[in-house]
C-alpha cells in the first residue's frame, strides 16, 4: 500500500479532484487496516473506521459500501500492477521477470499487513481469491505475448501454474519473514520458465 502523500502525489495528469479522492480513500484504508489489526475484522465497526480516518460515516459511505471494501482497491489494482511490472522486464526470462515483477509489486510491508487481515477475515478472503483469478487472465496475454509458438491452451495453462504459486508464496511471506524474492525465486523453480 502507498502512503496518502505517495498516492496523492503519484500522477501530474490526474485531477485536483481525483487526487485528493485518492488521499481520502488511503485514510480510509489506513484507519481500516489498523483497526482490523487491533482489534479484529469482525469485532471493528464502520463508525469506528469513518472515526478513526476523521471522515464522516456519509463521507465513509462515498467511497466504500462495507468494511469490507475498504482493502479492496489494493487487490482490485494488484494484477494490473503486477502485469505491468513483468512485462517492463522483457530483456529477462520470463521466470526473472516474473520474479522481479512480483516482488516490486507485492514486497512492501504494508502488503505484508494487508495480507495478514485479509487472509484472516473470510469476508475479505473472497476479494483475495477475484484478484488471484484477475491476475491469472491478465497473465495470459502476457506469458502469450513471450511464448508466441505456445498455443492458447499452453498459455493459459503456464499463467494458471504461475499464479497459484505466486499465491502460495506471497501468503507464506505473510505470515513469516521470509525474503520475498528468494521465496519466489525457488518455488518458480518448478516450472520450466
Amino acid at each position: 500500500m502507498e502512503s496518502a502523500a505517495g498516492r496523492g502525489s503519484a500522477d501530474r495528469g490526474t485531477s485536483l479532484v481525483e487526487r485528493r479522492r485518492a488521499v481520502t480513500y488511503r485514510d480510509i484504508a489506513d484507519a481500516a487496516l489498523g483497526l482490523f489489526e487491533r482489534q479484529g475484522y469482525d469485532e471493528t465497526t464502520v463508525a469506528q473506521i469513518a472515526a478513526a480516518a476523521g471522515v464522516s460515516m456519509r463521507t465513509f459511505y462515498r467511497y466504500c459500501a462495507s468494511k469490507d471494501e475498504t482493502l479492496t482497491w489494493e487487490l482490485a489494482n494488484g494484477p494490473g500492477q503486477l502485469v505491468s511490472n513483468i512485462r517492463k522486464r522483457s530483456e529477462l526470462s520470463l521466470h526473472d521477470a516474473v520474479v522481479a515483477g512480483f516482488v516490486e509489486s507485492a514486497g512492501i510491508d504494508e502488503h505484508r499487513r494487508l495480507l495478514r487481515v485479509i487472509l484472516e477475515a473470510p469476508a475479505l478472503r473472497s476479494a483475495w481469491l477475484a484478484a488471484g483469478r484477475e491476475a491469472q487472465d491478465d497473465l495470459v496475454t502476457l506469458v502469450a505475448e513471450r511464448m508466441p509458438h505456445s498455443t492458447p491452451l499452453r498459455a493459459h495453462a503456464l499463467a494458471a501454474a504461475i499464479t497459484a504459486i505466486l499465491t502460495s508464496v506471497i501468503e507464506r511471506w505473510a505470515e513469516s519473514d521470509e525474503d520475498l524474492g528468494t521465496l519466489t525465486n525457488d518455488a518458480l523453480g518448478v516450472l520450466a520458465v
